[in-house]
């Protein structure tokens, strides 16, 4: 395919409605055209704008009634005793389903889908990193000098450490765009499997309840913590995603907590 066949998918690849196969197509050429990675991130970011901004709207009562208006009438038919008419249990079924119908699109149109959009921005980053060999831009296990690296080139300082010993090592870092913004991705080795943790600044979410999710064959891990987001992700298992997150965070309080007693 050319890049307009590849542009026409685009709003199909941020809906996720792509195969397997035509996903992979698409990462891999998106990852080596900068024409059309750069129209893709323009359109990711208004669509997750959108989805975080737009306003959203209950479907209205008289939507019912407009519904019900527009069905086909049906005039009386006489029936036997103790018998119901076709016409009526037609009549009937068609009221129950756009009953139904309305009930529906109002739930539809009520639910949040930034959560759902995230996720599947995370699993597409993480999926395009292994499939491109762009895990990362600075290849270390060297916390002293990934952590660094990232000087300049975000407005905030993620916190990279390697934890070799107990079985996650930092096999470097890299710039990423997720979800609407520059990010930091971390990526850590844990026997045979890949972690990529996304970090980046979310005030006022501090100590939110952890949620752990599955989605395409990934387990994703995401929690808040001193005023940044994380999400992990890898084909790991969830336990393991939550061994690094503890991991993390004793070294943070650690850090925290020696650095209140100077």
């Amino acid at each position: 395919m050319d890049c307009t066949e590849y542009r026409l998918l685009m709003t199909a690849r941020i809906d996720n409605e792509l195969d397997a196969a035509t996903m992979a197509q698409f990462a891999a050429h998106v990852a080596n055209c900068p024409e059309c990675e750069e129209e893709y991130e323009a359109l990711s970011g208004l669509s997750s704008d959108v989805r975080m901004h737009g306003e959203r709207y209950a479907a209205p009562a008289h939507l019912k009634q407009r519904i019900l208006s527009a069905l086909p009438h049906r005039p009386p038919v006489s029936r036997e005793a103790g018998k119901w008419p076709w016409a009526w249990i037609n009549f009937g079924a068609a009221l129950a389903s756009s009953a139904a119908f309305v009930v529906t699109l109002g739930l539809y149109m009520a639910a949040p889908t930034s959560t759902n959009g995230l996720e599947e921005d995370v699993v597409s980053s993480h999926y395009r990193s292994l499939l491109v060999g762009h895990l990362t831009d600075v290849a270390s296990s060297d916390q002293h000098m990934v952590k660094p690296w990232f000087t300049g080139k975000l407005d905030f300082s993620p916190p990279a450490y390697d934890f070799a010993a107990r079985g996650y090592t930092l096999i470097g870092g890299r710039l990423d765009y997720l979800h609407g913004r520059t990010v930091a991705a971390l990526v850590y080795q844990h026997r045979q499997h890949i972690v990529n943790l996304f970090v980046w600044p979310e005030q006022g979410k501090d100590g939110t309840a952890q949620q752990s999710v599955s989605r395409q064959g990934f387990q994703l891990l995401a929690w808040s913590d001193h005023g940044l987001r994380y999400w992990a992700i890898s084909d790991a298992a969830p336990q393991d995603l939550a061994e690094l997150r503890n991991l993390l965070d004793a070294q943070i309080r650690g850090e925290t907590s020696s650095g209140s007693q100077k």
